[in-house]
């Protein structure tokens, strides 16, 4: 098969923060402002009068650790709120960040330190276990 008169570039075509916004929709935005709501009055809840982005990585991975056993509640609301501090959270705590780089930057480092904290296998077993339910 010959297919010299094809070209291809095999690579991303777009820029990350151009690509980043291709994933979501303008519907969506309202829940971008829910989950930011959710986990700034969770956070001030929790004594926390800094902002993330202030915290030390130990006070950090303490408040992360105390989101992953709010997964583990039997109201489903109150799972679904917590989730939505993670998701937030994963979204690069926006609400603290001047530009959008600065947001792309925490949105990495955050995702890695989910990551780092289980927070993906948490996520994992929440899923199967809304599976679970739903079918019986």
């Amino acid at each position: 098969m010959d297919c010299s008169g094809l070209e291809f570039e095999y690579g991303d075509a777009d820029s990350l923060p151009a690509e980043l916004s291709e994933l979501f929709s303008y519907t969506e935005e309202p829940e971008f402002n829910f989950n930011r709501t959710w986990f700034e009055e969770d956070f001030k809840i929790q004594g926390k009068d800094a902002k993330w982005v202030e915290l030390g990585v130990a006070c950090q991975k303490a408040y992360i650790m105390r989101l992953l056993d709010g997964l583990e509640v039997v109201d489903r609301d109150k799972r679904l709120s917590v989730a939505r501090a993670v998701l937030y959270l994963a979204q690069g705590v926006f609400g603290e960040c001047s530009s959008d780089l600065e947001v792309l930057q925490w949105s990495r480092y955050n995702s890695f330190l989910l990551y780092e904290m289980g927070t993906f296998s948490a996520f994992t077993e929440l899923l199967n276990m809304e599976i679970d339910n739903n079918q019986a």
